[in-house]
């Protein structure tokens, strides 16, 4: 499933699929873009560590990692 906000940019339920490096340069992180202010620091800090979590997952054997809305926008 690709991401697909709506007018509001919210995206519909589902479970999306996504490397970290996708997920850095989406509009989860990057802002709706068109001037609108929007502040890339706490949402990229979290993709970072997020990205350090993963890489020490899959140095113990998990590979299906899930993270919530919460994660997102908290």
């Amino acid at each position: 499933m690709s991401l697909v906000f709506n007018e509001n940019g919210v995206l519909s339920p589902g479970d999306y699929l996504m490397t970290i490096e996708q997920l850095k340069s989406s509009l989860l992180v990057q802002g709706p873009g068109g001037g609108e202010p929007w502040n890339q620091q706490k949402p990229l800090m979290l993709v970072n560590n997020l990205s350090i979590l993963v890489d020490q997952l899959h140095r113990v054997g998990i590979d299906e990692i899930f993270i919530d809305s919460s994660f997102v926008r908290g």
